[in-house]
């Protein structure tokens, strides 16, 4: 295995892909960091509407 450094690799992607190579991936990382915190906060707010004692209800603003 021939090591080439950070430099010399982004440079041999650059030559290699061009200007493609920084977007390369970005589409599925996006759509999973979406749906992955779409679901987190659903899941937060149930838990925190479900975890308030009835005698406390009217003091929060939903």
């Amino acid at each position: 295995v021939q090591r080439m450094g950070y430099k010399r690799t982004a440079e041999e992607m650059w030559k290699v892909e061009g200007p493609r190579c920084l977007w390369k991936g970005l589409t599925p990382r996006l759509l999973s960091k979406t749906i992955s915190a779409t679901l987190w906060m659903g899941l937060y707010e149930t838990v925190k509407k479900l975890s308030i004692k009835d005698e406390y209800q009217y003091l929060v603003a939903w």
